[in-house]
């Protein structure tokens, strides 16, 4: 039976987004408004989700916990850091229910 690969996606409320875009240190790589990223958010996840043997869950952040880890590692709070950050909390995260 093949193993099911978990991807994590990266979910923020209004003001954890706006608290992104102030404290990150690419914010010209994000998106420009909160309703853009969510719209790219969903279809992202929804093409994870009809990738055969792959799991796709929302990954709620909280931006503060998202900088205390960077300092912690000694990470830029940029795009590459967000995404180890999701992916080492996917792994810590239950799965017993449908997250989206």
């Amino acid at each position: 039976m093949p193993k099911t690969m978990i991807i994590g996606v990266g979910w923020y409320s209004a003001d954890q987004w706006a608290m992104l875009r102030l404290t990150a240190d690419d914010p010209e790589a994000l998106d420009p408004t909160y309703e853009q990223w969510g719209s790219g958010a969903e279809k992202t996840l929804q093409q994870l989700k009809n990738q055969p043997g792959v799991r796709a869950v929302k990954v709620p952040v909280d931006v503060q916990v998202l900088r205390q880890w960077c300092r912690d590692h000694g990470n830029r709070l940029d795009g590459k850091a967000r995404a180890q950050f999701i992916a080492e909390t996917v792994k810590t995260m239950p799965y017993g229910e449908d997250e989206a």
